[in-house]
This record gives structure tokens, C-alpha cells and sequence, in this order.
């Protein structure tokens, strides 16, 4: 067997690599690509301009200029969508059928053409490509527009940077109860829900919330304690609690033949425990004694109650 030395498998490397860069050499000639390494260079790049952070806008051609009027107004807030998909959205001016309106010259919308927020039937409805204003205790009108499920700011306020945050929270609070007012009371108070429901002409009892095609159904208790707004669902299920046969919670307080007052209304509580109220009634508004009478034990696998003696 012939020995080869380790020069030897060096030199053969060195032959092997420089004929493989050769033949490259040879392929890329045709296409002037240059094999060298770059390598990086300092320079200064304090003089350059990058259009993409520029405040003027960039790429906008010499259009004519439009001028506003309440077809364009309601382009812009009804169909906002249309116009950023022609990438007529630039940082300072719109650009809507070939001509530029600057958005520093948008003009409010005028709140007398505006709906006034009030319920028909017991139904607050906002419908979509509408406009819609409302009057808070300062005086201040605000504006909504209703795009689809949406009720907010219109957004030629918005184009125009005149972000309103008062109006945001109003726009929030009918629009959770079209959606699901759940957590209402997280984000409103008490005085606060009563307020824009007696504003919308909702003073009690049941009433709906529509925006687009949202829409839920609501009891306002003025004698709840804690929110005022409850769901009907809700409602339903503690009237059908109430009105049922049998011990419950409300017993600690009240025994057959006692008199149950709501408001001005007084109801018995029947022998089987339960009690006749017609359906709408306030049932939150249920005045109870300040300490419970009975004591609710079990006897004999059942329930029965049992007088409290001071």
C-alpha cells in the first residue's frame, strides 16, 4: 500500500478548492457577479430622507382639490374602508376620486341633522349609515355615526385628530349593552347607567339595545342595589324563583301570610311559600325587614322554618 504524507492531502485540498473556485469563476462571468466579500463601510446617513416617515405626504399627484360637502362627509364615515383599500389615506390629506382634501380642513358634522338618542317602543336603535348625537349635562352635543355593528366617532373627527374622549365613553356604554352588558358595572356607575338610559327616554321596566344587527334585551331596576341593568334572562329566572312553590332565601325574611312590599304594592306570601306578582314588576325593589325572622332547617330531609325568638 502506497503512503501518502500529510502534504501531500494538503496540496491536493489546496488543487481541489482552487479548481472549484475556477469553475465558479467561469460560471459567474456571464453574469458580472462580483465573488469578492463586501465589507462594511461607515457613512453618513444624517442627510438622507426616508419618504415612508416624511410628515408631507409622498407619491400624491397633482390632483385638483376637492372641496367638502356632505356627500364627501358621509364617503368618509360610511365607507372609510373603500377609501383605504384605493390607499387614499395618506398622513395629512384624503384623496377620494382623483382629488385631494386636506384633513386639517375637515369640517364637524352638523349636530341638528343628527338623530337624537331616544327609544321608540321601548328599543334604542341605532341603524347603520346613520348619524346620531347626544347632550350631556355640560351642555357638549356629541356625534356618533353607526357603520355596521358600530357605534362611535365619526371618522372625519377622527381623520381630523379631534378624538374625543367623553364621546368614546358613551359610544362604550351602548355599545356594550347591544353586545353583552355583563360587566357594565365594571366600567360604568349606578348614577352614571340611569343617567343616559333616562336621557334615552328608559325610565324603567324592560328595553332593548339595537346597533346594526346587535341586540339585547334589559330590565332596569331602580330598586337594585347594585347595578341597575339586568339581563332579561336574568330577570325571568328570579321572577320564575320567586314566583315557585317552596322554601327559599326569601323566607328568612318573610313567612306565609306576611305582607311583601314593592314600592307602593303589597303582596302575601301564600302558604306554599310563594308569591303572586305580575310579571314586570320591579322585584329588586323588594323592601325587607333589617334583620331576618326565621331560621330555614332541616327536618326530616325537608326544609322548614323556624322563628327566630329575640
Amino acid at each position: 500500500m502506497k503512503t501518502v504524507g500529510v502534504s501531500q492531502i494538503h496540496s491536493c485540498q489546496i488543487l481541489k478548492n482552487h479548481r472549484t473556485e475556477t469553475a465558479l469563476s467561469v460560471f459567474y462571468q456571464g453574469k458580472r457577479v462580483n465573488k469578492r466579500r463586501d465589507f462594511y463601510t461607515r457613512s453618513d446617513l444624517s442627510g438622507m430622507k426616508y419618504s415612508l416617515y416624511e410628515k408631507n405626504s409622498v407619491g400624491i399627484s397633482n390632483g385638483s382639490k376637492g372641496q367638502y360637502t356632505q356627500d364627501i362627509l358621509d364617503y368618509i364615515n360610511f365607507h372609510f374602508d373603500d377609501i383605504c383599500r384605493q390607499k387614499g389615506d395618506k398622513h395629512d390629506v384624503l384623496i377620494i376620486n382623483g382629488k385631494i382634501y386636506n384633513k386639517n380642513n375637515i369640517p364637524r358634522i352638523d349636530p341638528t341633522m343628527c338623530n337624537e338618542i331616544r327609544a321608540k317602543d321601548g328599543v334604542v336603535s341605532f341603524d347603520a349609515g346613520n348619524y346620531y348625537r347626544y347632550t350631556d349635562k355640560t351642555g357638549y352635543t356629541h356625534v356618533f355615526t353607526c357603520t355596521e355593528d358600530y357605534l362611535g366617532q365619526p371618522q372625519t373627527e377622527l381623520s381630523a385628530h379631534r378624538q374625543n374622549e367623553n364621546t368614546h365613553i358613551i359610544g362604550k356604554f351602548w355599545r356594550m349593552l347591544a353586545q353583552n352588558g355583563t360587566y357594565i358595572d365594571l366600567y360604568f356607575s349606578r348614577e352614571d347607567q340611569i343617567k343616559y338610559l333616562n336621557d334615552a327616554d328608559i325610565t324603567n321596566g324592560f328595553f332593548k339595545v339595537q346597533i346594526g344587527s346587535c341586540k339585547q334585551e334589559y330590565y332596569l331596576s331602580n330598586g337594585r342595589k347594585g347595578g341597575p341593568i339586568v339581563a332579561k334572562k336574568n330577570y325571568d329566572a328570579y321572577y320564575q324563583h320567586l314566583m315557585s312553590p317552596g322554601i327559599k332565601l326569601i323566607n328568612y325574611y318573610f313567612s306565609p301570610g306576611d305582607t311583601v312590599r314593592i314600592g307602593e304594592k303589597e303582596y302575601i306570601m301564600k302558604d306554599d311559600y310563594s308569591l303572586d306578582i305580575p310579571y314586570g314588576e320591579d322585584i329588586w325593589g323588594i323592601e325587607y325587614p333589617d334583620h331576618p325572622v326565621n331560621d330555614i332547617v332541616v327536618e326530616n330531609s325537608s326544609l322548614r322554618l323556624q322563628r327566630i325568638v329575640e
